[in-house]
């Protein structure tokens, strides 16, 4: 299944597509979508048969790809979502995606993806670092506390002056403050309803 993610209209048009093309026809597709973007045979395999995607998660993340067309280091993501080894990752993976693809849209386009940890991070045309995050709420517990600790050593070297995690939520002051500490500036309540869906909500109540 979709996971939920800010802007209900890209997921309804995954999903359309999901239920009106043959589950084969949909992998041949999404085959052809791989093998596109230079990568080999045996990566497009390899992306295919990780259980831990559905095919409906491997769509809507290629489909957002599609949408970063122009930003380097796109395989990267690929190689990420490979790798991944149970739903609830493929569902944070496919979900950050699409809160980048968003931000690259409305907000300040996309140069390059980073490799190196679990959340996709981008660097802007500006210079910036940037992660988003899909969740209620966030909390600066021990074990937040160490992987921080260890996704910011990952950028430690990076030349950027500004890193930035963008969160679709609400970040507690502990976890804005402890992840200023490492040099990430947390901005939180983002894109809580995405202009699209904002403007259909007013016109479904007139």
């Amino acid at each position: 299944g979709m996971p939920s993610i800010p802007g209900a209209s890209e997921a309804r048009k995954t999903m359309d597509l999901v239920w009106k093309t043959d589950p084969w026809e949909l992998r041949l597709a999404n085959r052809k979508r791989l093998l596109a973007a230079g990568l080999t045979e045996e990566t497009a395999r390899s992306f295919e048969d990780n259980s831990s995607m559905s095919l409906s998660m491997q769509t809507a993340l290629l489909q957002t790809l599609d949408q970063l067309a122009g930003v380097q280091g796109r395989e990267t993501v690929i190689a990420r979502a490979i790798d991944l080894e149970s739903r609830e990752e493929a569902s944070q993976l496919v979900s950050s995606v699409a809160l980048l693809a968003r931000f690259h849209k409305q907000q300040v386009p996309l140069k390059e993806f980073l490799a190196g940890t679990r959340l996709p991070v981008a660097r802007t045309t500006k210079g910036a670092l940037v992660g988003l995050i899909l969740s209620d709420a966030l909390f600066w517990t021990a074990a937040v506390a160490e992987s921080s600790k260890e996704f910011a050593a990952t950028y430690a070297g990076d030349s950027a002056k500004e890193r930035q995690v963008w969160v679709v939520g609400e970040a507690s002051p502990a976890f804005k403050s402890g992840a200023g500490a490492l040099g990430w500036a947390v901005h939180d309540r983002w894109q809580l309803q995405a202009p699209e869906d904002a403007a259909a909500a007013a016109g479904a109540s007139k």
